[in-house]
C-alpha cells in the first residue's frame, strides 16, 4: 500500500518538455535529450577580457576574468581608498579630505578645475604617453606579435 501511494504522488502530474513534448523531470524545463542538444548549440562564453584598464589605461592580462575592468594595481588602489573612506567616516563622522589625483605620466598632482576623467596634467604628458604607445605598437608590429583584425 505504501509503494502505491508513493507512485501516485510521484506520477500524479505529468510534466512535458518545451521543445519535444516528451516527459521531463519536475526540476527541469527540458527533457534530458533536449537539454543536451541545447548545451551543445549554445553560444560560447566570451573569453577575452576588455582591452584596457578603466583606471590607468594599461592593457589587461590575458588571464584576466571576463568581467575584469581594472588591473591588479588599480584594484588594490580602489580597495585601499574605499577602506580609507570607511575608516575616516566611522572615526570622524565625516568624509575624508580628498587626495589629489596624480598624472598617469609624470606623477605630478593634477591641476584644480581639470576634467575628472583626465589622465594627464598637461599636453606634454599626453603627447609623451601617446608617443610611448605608438612606439610599443611599432615594436610589436616589427616583432610580428601583433595580430591584425580579421577582415570580413
Amino acid at each position: 500500500m505504501l509503494a502505491v501511494r508513493e507512485a501516485e504522488v510521484e506520477y500524479s502530474t505529468v510534466l512535458y518538455c518545451r521543445s519535444c513534448d516528451g516527459m521531463r523531470p519536475p526540476s527541469h524545463v527540458y527533457c534530458f535529450v533536449c537539454a543536451d542538444e541545447l548545451r551543445e548549440t549554445r553560444t560560447p562564453r566570451r573569453v577575452t577580457p576588455p582591452a584596457i584598464c578603466l583606471g590607468c589605461g594599461e592593457r589587461l592580462p590575458v588571464t584576466a576574468a571576463v568581467n575584469a575592468r581594472y588591473c591588479a594595481g588599480c584594484r588594490r588602489l580602489r580597495a585601499s581608498e574605499g577602506a580609507r573612506r570607511w575608516f575616516w567616516e566611522h572615526k570622524h563622522g565625516c568624509a575624508p579630505p580628498p587626495r589629489p589625483r596624480l598624472c598617469a605620466q609624470c606623477g605630478a598632482p593634477m591641476p584644480q578645475g581639470i576634467n575628472g576623467h583626465a589622465l594627464y596634467c598637461c599636453d606634454n604628458c599626453k603627447r609623451l604617453a601617446y608617443n610611448a604607445r605608438q612606439a610599443a605598437y611599432q615594436r610589436r608590429k616589427r616583432a610580428g606579435t601583433l595580430k591584425e583584425p580579421a577582415r570580413v
